[in-house]
């Protein structure tokens, strides 16, 4: 990877050559160090290369570096992503809108709404049965936001019945859709 300029400080945007495809991109100095910093920290070399937005996805998930391919550097980094300062395992942390909790009889991860809900019926949910959030609120896992669905078509039944619902409040006027944004509205 090659910086085409000198940063007067971290927040300055610089040129940067990228090394798939030789286009030059601009990009913030303090981003494109973090990046170097996370890579090093997944691989743990220091032989950076540097991709411009187009290249960078097409990388990211082709090669041994890719975490969905690579099942060390994929358990490296939810190890590092889930201990604190001192190396000791999180009490929980948030990954795609869920929260994970850390189940302490097996010291593995589970998530959240699954462990409340097994609390509540007090016995261990099977595979095929899910849990929906009522408010669509992932991080909202109190028991009265939960609803405990017996199969994956059972949970598809709950969302599209909420989809009716709204389509029927806005043939009722309530919720409107904001033709310039794209987007619905109360």
């Amino acid at each position: 990877m090659t910086i085409l300029d000198q940063p007067q400080n971290k927040t300055d945007h610089v040129r940067r050559l990228c090394d798939l495809c030789g286009d030059i991109a601009k990009r913030r100095y303090s981003d494109l160090m973090q990046s170097r910093k996370n890579f090093a920290a997944r691989v743990g070399k220091h032989d950076f290369k540097d991709y411009c937005v187009r290249c960078a996805p097409k990388i990211k998930m082709s090669g041994e570096l890719s975490p969905t391919k690579n099942v060390k550097v994929r358990a490296k980094m939810s190890r590092n992503r889930r201990r604190d300062p001192n190396g000791k395992l999180s009490d929980g942390y948030v990954n795609r809108g869920y929260k994970y909790v850390l189940d302490k009889d097996t010291q593995k991860y589970i998530l959240e709404h699954r462990a409340v809900m097994q609390n509540t019926i007090d016995r261990v949910l099977t595979e095929k049965e899910q849990v929906h959030h009522i408010n669509g609120d992932k991080l909202n896992n109190l028991i009265e936001n939960l609803y405990l669905c017996s199969s994956c078509s059972d949970h598809n039944r709950v969302h599209a019945s909420l989809q009716k619902a709204a389509f029927e409040l806005v043939n009722a006027g309530i919720i409107k859709f904001d033709a310039d944004s794209g987007e619905y509205y109360v």
